[in-house]
């Protein structure tokens, strides 16, 4: 769970860090960008263990790639993620915790249908 005022802090900084005269596509593609990092690092986690599994051999430039601890590297993708969103949320001119609110609201309904359907 967030914590209110850790969230309020780091929305301060992101809009500190505005970018001056990016429009919304910039920030759009940006986050896709970082998603697409964060997706290759689950994809180097999987192969490292496929190799690790099959005593495949790497070579020394993707050891060395992969040296930085994965948790790490997940961390710092999904931090680029939620600055990158935060950027958009602040463009769009929305408040982050009318979206939370109603994204519960949403999986509240969701889950009722859930299960109605699959809990029967």
């Amino acid at each position: 769970m967030y914590k209110s005022d850790l969230l309020d802090q780091f929305m301060h900084k992101v809009q500190n860090h505005t970018l001056p005269d990016t429009d919304i596509y910039y920030k759009v593609n940006a986050l896709v960008g970082e998603l697409g990092e964060y997706s290759n690092v689950l994809k180097k986690e999987h192969f490292a263990k496929v190799f690790d599994n099959y005593k495949i051999r790497i070579d020394k430039e993707v050891q060395e790639r992969m040296r930085r601890p994965v948790e790490e590297q997940k961390i710092d993708e999904l931090g680029d993620i939620l600055f990158y969103l935060i950027q958009i949320i602040i463009h769009e001119g929305y408040d982050i915790n009318e979206i939370m609110r109603f994204q519960e609201e949403k999986l509240d309904k969701q889950g009722e249908r859930f299960n109605k359907t699959f809990l029967k």
